[in-house]
């Protein structure tokens, strides 16, 4: 609890997915649970909230990080992944309340609201998009999205900064026909200046997943 206050007292933005309208019930205390915790499921009653009870539960949301960080920067966004377990009717439901409800809320709030759920649905609407279960968005869809979110809410050079991490990603990930190459050592060597060069922009300790692989690499030379 120390550590989640610390963190929000902290952090200057979040975002709020929301994935289902649907909840679990201790039939013995009407008690709404996160989790089953292995516990047989004729203890629970499942039950659809209300828009209304949706309403309150996102606000409390809110306002909670709202009384620790006053001027906290909050987006807003219900998930694309569908509930199919809980029926393919049931699932627009549940998905449909989520979406008047949040939006009746950050109405209220200073909250903005990230269409992830229509990009998918509305803006790609294909299964090409999809993963093989049908249900999850594959790596062209999640980029698609990642691609219209940066463009909301990044500034041009936090865009330079990424594709300068993608290009140290792409090179960490390159494996050579001939680890013992020259050309191989030099291009290792170019990495690590890429890295150095990049550690300016970012917090300390920020490359030491990426240090720690390059010296991996460089110990196959």
């Amino acid at each position: 609890m120390e550590k989640a206050n610390k963190f929000i007292r902290e952090t200057s933005v979040f975002i709020l997915t929301f994935g289902t309208a649907w909840v679990y019930q201790l039939k013995d205390t009407e008690l709404f649970v996160a989790n089953c915790h292995k516990v047989p499921a004729h203890v629970f009653e499942k039950i659809l909230l209300t828009e209304k009870q949706l309403e309150s539960a996102i606000r409390n949301c809110i306002n909670l990080i709202i009384d620790i960080h006053p001027n906290a920067h909050i987006i807003a966004t219900v998930s694309p992944v569908r509930h199919t377990k809980d029926g393919i009717v049931e699932n627009s439901l549940s998905k449909a309340r989520l979406i008047s409800a949040l939006h009746t809320v950050i109405e209220e709030r200073a909250v903005d609201y990230f269409p992830a759920y229509e990009l998918l649905n509305d803006d790609l609407r294909d299964y090409r998009f999809y993963k093989e279960d049908l249900v999850h968005p594959n790596s062209m869809a999640t980029e698609y999205i990642w691609n219209k979110f940066s463009e909301v809410y990044f500034e041009q050079s936090t865009m330079d900064k990424i594709q300068e991490l993608n290009k140290i990603k792409s090179a960490l990930a390159h494996r050579p026909l001939n680890p013992k190459a020259t050309a191989y050592k030099e291009f290792l060597y170019k990495t690590q200046k890429m890295i150095e060069t990049a550690e300016k922009h970012f917090p300390k300790d920020s490359f030491a997943k990426e240090k720690s692989e390059l010296l991996k690499l460089n110990k196959l030379c």
